[in-house]
């Protein structure tokens, strides 16, 4: 949601683009309607991947738990010690992925802005600010809530009431 209200505000304020029923250009709508989706992709990736983080013993993971150096210096709740491990195993494990899909998709935008037709440069710049800003969101934001708030297989749901979360395993 604050890529879409981000890239609205910057189409609407920065660039002065008109959005309104009758005076909107095509551009702009078919741009919002286009990467809507689009938006969301980066974002699921990294949760996906801190879901189906392996577990604490390093069975089905990158990281086990007795190696030395970072998660050593970590407050030893267990919560937090969890989140922290599954957010890095996440970053670990889809940031390249990210990072590279973000890169191509700009790339290939960048050749749009020196285009002569106005939809083309418009939908240029669409693209290069929806890549960036979802890269920005899902590698430095997202994770950052993921740390404070993100669920662990041990936790109750408070919506569940005594209800235990279950893991996902992956078949």
């Amino acid at each position: 949601l604050s890529v879409v209200l981000a890239l609205l505000f910057f189409m609407v304020a920065v660039m002065h683009w008109p959005l309104g029923a009758i005076e909107s250009s095509t551009p702009e709508v078919v741009a919002l309607i286009v990467f809507l989706g689009y938006v969301f992709t980066f974002n699921l990736h990294i949760a996906h991947a801190y879901t189906h983080a392996p577990d604490a013993s390093g069975k089905k993971g990158r990281r086990p738990s007795s190696q030395s150096g970072f998660w050593d210096t970590v407050p030893k709740d267990y919560g937090l010690l969890e989140r922290f491990r599954r957010v890095d195993y996440a970053l670990t494990a889809m940031g390249r992925s990210l990072m590279g899909s973000a890169m191509t998709s700009i790339g290939c935008a960048v050749f749009l802005l020196f285009c002569t037709l106005q939809f083309f440069v418009k939908f240029g710049i669409v693209i290069v600010l929806v890549s960036g800003l979802s890269l920005v969101y899902s590698v430095l934001f997202l994770p950052a809530l993921l740390i404070l708030w993100g669920p662990i297989p041990e936790q109750r749901c408070p919506c569940l009431g005594s209800k235990r979360i279950e893991a996902v395993e992956a078949a």
